[in-house]
């Protein structure tokens, strides 16, 4: 981190006829840099094994060929932490002066994860940062990498900038040593946002990003008082007072959290659409439409639960901006607290040449 980003290194050469040469070598660091929900999507990785995800795949697969996005061979493990393919790896890339850019999987760092260094190849780098650190009780997914996500490009960040979650209760958030790195990549220096409402407390489950078909980069974001009103004032699922007493406090820590990332981010208020989420003790009802994928023109939803009032309204709000919508069984997900973007991982296109 201390370390200038460009600096000289000596050689000393001794040849065998014993004479003796010095040559420079400049250096230049090549920051590791993450791709956003809304870049183009080339590849997709989802895990099976632990968990029978049949259905899952059955529905996926076809939406993927139709958006032009090439998926990977399915990946078998028993572990059920790898399951969670979002949390087992995060692809960025990176890129030398005349060269292509090259893909760079961030491995894992949760004690279990194996799949990123199966992927390290001639045009795949992999690099791991940070030691497994055997968190507890609420706050032992903090490590997990759909807690770790970037915007796309921003006025002043031409990369995007990269956010993660932290429980504001206890104050544990993301790696200290993830954190570190990004801040030392420069290029995409680092916030973090309030998750402590969450049982899993990850930044996935309240904002994400799309794009329209010319680029033009949406932001997701988590409304309970949407939910409330689509739903005429009632939760049709749980009408209990303290559901919704619940549920209109997450709202106002919603609000608040909407107005420190803006502080952050100079993301233009028409382009934030609010989906409708709904939680009973920090767990989405139906599936979290905003922890969701984007392929190529394509947002790809979990149907658990889904109320028709709802999905008509996600329908109609991405028809809006010229995206088709895509509903998926993530049942297999859901009851285990995660949904489509949880379950899956994407390997992006590079955004810029330089």
């Amino acid at each position: 981190k201390d370390q200038p980003r460009r600096f000289q290194i000596k050689l000393f050469h001794i040849f065998e006829d014993g004479t003796q040469a010095i040559s420079h070598v400049n250096i230049a660091i090549s920051p590791f840099i993450m791709l956003p929900n809304s870049a183009p999507t080339e590849t997709i990785y989802v895990a099976s094994g632990a968990y029978d995800n049949r259905t899952f795949l059955k529905e996926l697969i076809p939406i993927l060929k139709s958006n032009n996005v090439a998926y990977h061979p399915i990946y078998t493990t028993y572990r059920w932490k790898e399951m969670w393919m979002q949390d087992t790896m995060e692809i960025g890339y990176a890129k030398l002066p005349g060269k292509e850019p090259v893909h760079v999987v961030l491995n894992g760092i949760r004690g279990t994860d194996s799949f990123g260094p199966t992927l390290l190849g001639p045009d795949l780098g992999v690099e791991l940062v940070g030691s497994y650190r055997n968190l507890k009780g609420g706050d032992k997914w903090a490590d997990w990498f759909g807690n770790l996500e970037v915007t796309p490009p921003l006025p002043g960040y031409p990369l995007g900038r990269v956010y993660f979650g932290v429980n504001g209760r206890t104050g544990v958030g993301m790696h200290p040593e993830i954190v570190a790195f990004i801040e030392a990549q420069e290029e995409q220096f680092p916030f973090s946002i309030d998750t402590s409402y969450l049982t899993i407390k990850h930044v996935d489950e309240i904002l994400n990003f799309v794009s329209d078909r010319e680029g033009n980069a949406y932001m997701l974001f988590s409304s309970t008082k949407l939910a409330e009103k689509l739903l005429g004032g009632s939760n049709n699922h749980d009408k209990n007072i303290k559901l919704e007493k619940s549920n209109k406090r997450i709202q106002q820590f919603l609000d608040r959290i909407k107005l420190e990332i803006l502080e952050e981010i100079p993301f233009e208020k028409e382009k934030i659409l609010e989906l409708p989420t709904y939680y009973n003790n920090g767990r989405s009802i139906w599936s979290n439409p905003v922890n969701s994928i984007f392929l190529n023109g394509t947002a790809v939803f979990g149907n658990s639960n889904l109320p028709d009032e709802i999905k008509k309204y996600i329908t109609d709000t991405m028809t809006k901006i010229g995206l088709k919508s895509a509903f998926i069984n993530d049942s297999v997900y859901h009851r285990r607290h995660g949904n489509v973007h949880c379950a899956t991982n994407t390997k992006k296109a590079p955004l810029a040449e330089k």
